[in-house]
């Protein structure tokens, strides 16, 4: 803790962006509408991009304002198939310009699957493959012993795993896995208690 501190006292302003971008993070990544996390990582996602500015990393920026456009295509153009082809070269076709060693595996893999999932994937399993995203960036940074960015994708573990709990336990979800699972008549049943109530509510009157 006291070393990432360090970091951050050491680049204030290129720091304060990525706490911005953090903060908004955390927030798309806590939303159970998916059009809201999309929505909301791209805004997180244009501090990013200052941020890699100020730091001078263009290779960043270039990747960073690539997945802006990811974002914005999977609201517009979601589960077509060539749109996804076409985002899914062109990551692929920058990240094999920037590859530098056996590591760059893991953002490439990590980038494919966020495409994929923006594009297909909904509510759990849009959360379950961001999650496995970030383990990939993990996986990355643990490699080069990233202190700042392990930090990071650990906090959005957390957040992704409280997020899924939320989803699973949500009492809407609980009911219709109930509905799916067990053979009930849902609507006799409240039919029932509503003539129940009118009843009760004709006797004290």
């Amino acid at each position: 803790m006291e070393e990432v501190i360090n970091i951050y006292l050491q680049n204030p302003i290129w720091q304060t962006f990525w706490l911005i971008w953090m903060i908004w993070a955390i927030i798309a990544f806590t939303q159970k509408n998916d059009k809201n996390v999309i929505k909301i990582l791209a805004i997180a996602n244009v501090f990013w991009v200052i941020h890699f500015l100020l730091m001078w990393l263009y290779t960043w920026v270039v990747m960073v304002l690539v997945a802006i456009i990811r974002l914005y295509l999977s609201l517009k153009f979601n589960k077509n198939f060539k749109i996804f082809i076409y985002i899914s070269l062109i990551t692929l076709i920058v990240w094999i310009l920037t590859f530098k060693d056996y590591s760059s595996i893991f953002p490439i893999l990590a980038s494919l699957l966020a495409t994929y999932a923006f594009f297909y994937l909904e509510r759990i399993r849009l959360r379950l493959a961001l999650l496995l995203c970030s383990s990939f960036w993990l996986s990355y940074n643990y490699i080069h012993f990233s202190i700042w960015w392990i930090a990071t994708e650990s906090i959005l573990h957390v957040v992704h795993l409280i997020t899924i709990y939320r989803i699973i336990f949500y009492k809407q979800n609980i009911i219709s896995y109930l509905k799916s699972k067990i053979k009930i008549d849902y609507d006799r049943y409240l039919t029932i208690v509503d003539f129940i109530r009118i009843r009760f509510k004709a006797k004290k009157k």
